[in-house]
């Protein structure tokens, strides 16, 4: 495959670079974000801390003083520090523990 032992230590050379480009390129990634149900002393003016502090508005719940938003983890500590922000919530789904669930075809039973 390789005409000599220089092309190998090359190639060799080639795929060490590449591994160690590929570990420093994650350390350098944004810091990841997860969703977040904000809730706080009214809709807009926690609409408007979360976009000062870099978060990403997913949608308002305006019935309970709520949003959703996409936050890493500096940006919740940021707004945990205002009066204005009553409690950050983990946004994830939930299940009704009363429903049964549907099984196959229940049709003539």
């Amino acid at each position: 495959m390789f005409q000599n032992k220089q092309t190998v230590k090359i190639v060799f050379a080639l795929a060490i670079a590449l591994a160690c480009l590929s570990v420093l390129a994650q350390f350098n990634q944004a810091p990841s974000s997860l969703s977040y149900i904000v809730k706080g002393t009214n809709t807009d003016t926690i609409t408007e801390l979360t976009l000062a502090a870099g978060g990403e508005i997913t949608h308002t719940l305006p019935i309970i003083n709520a949003i959703g938003a996409k936050l890493t983890e500096q940006q919740k500590q940021t707004l945990l520090r205002y009066p204005q922000v009553i409690a950050i919530y983990a946004d994830r789904t939930i299940n009704n523990a009363g429903k049964e669930e549907e099984r196959g075809d229940r049709a003539g039973r």
